[in-house]
């Protein structure tokens, strides 16, 4: 099996028209046996997990989904950014949420630097970021119109990756049955348990 590893609102090229959607680059793809610490996805698209070298599997797609579903409603990115630091500040105002405290001694020794040792949380920024950081709003403000999208969003980017959205409840999921309701006749391939990885640090 592999894991797509790549979702990014700028690849579409849908038209206005009934039609069927094949896949036919899957740019990152990687195998699922990828050493833990791999780098996939375009950065704006990136799980925390894969910035943080935690270890990921098919729950970061999600997350890529996530952020493509926010940008195809709102018309903005949702985490325009280069930098891993300025990244995950972003992460957590748009969430709501701090990042799990435990993450600070589990994550790599190259980002190990961007949490306070003593505290579990992420250091500040020094610079320009701060104002992008600033400016951010949460989601549940942005998107107020529709508590369905809004909770599709917001179970595509659970911090937690075993806790996000797979692709069979993705498309079981309210707002998807409203607009789509076709997506619950196509078969989901059913993903083996064993070629799912829990990694320790997630828990």
């Amino acid at each position: 099996a592999a894991v797509a590893a790549e979702a990014a609102a700028g690849d579409r090229a849908i038209p206005d028209l009934p039609c069927r959607i094949r896949i036919c680059d899957l740019g990152t793809c990687r195998d699922e046996r990828h050493p833990p610490g791999a780098i996939v996805s375009t950065r704006p698209y990136r799980a925390p997990e894969v910035m943080l070298g935690l270890g990921w599997m098919y729950a970061a797609d999600a997350w890529s989904m996530g952020c493509v579903v926010y940008e195809i409603a709102t018309g903005r990115r949702l985490f325009d950014t280069r930098d891993t630091h300025a990244h995950l500040h972003l992460v957590e105002k748009t969430l709501g949420d701090p990042l799990p405290r435990h993450w600070a001694s589990s994550c790599s020794e190259k980002t190990r630097p961007l949490f306070d040792a003593d505290t579990g949380k992420l250091r500040p920024l020094i610079d320009s970021s701060i104002a992008r950081a600033g400016r951010a709003r949460p989601i549940v403000e942005v998107i107020d119109d529709d508590a369905d999208l809004r909770d599709l969003i917001l179970r595509l980017l659970h911090v937690d990756p075993a806790q996000r959205l797979d692709p069979r409840r993705m498309a079981a999921h309210p707002y998807v049955d409203r607009h789509y309701p076709e997506s619950l006749r196509h078969p989901v391939s059913e993903v083996r348990p064993e070629a799912v990885v829990c990694h320790p640090h997630w828990t």
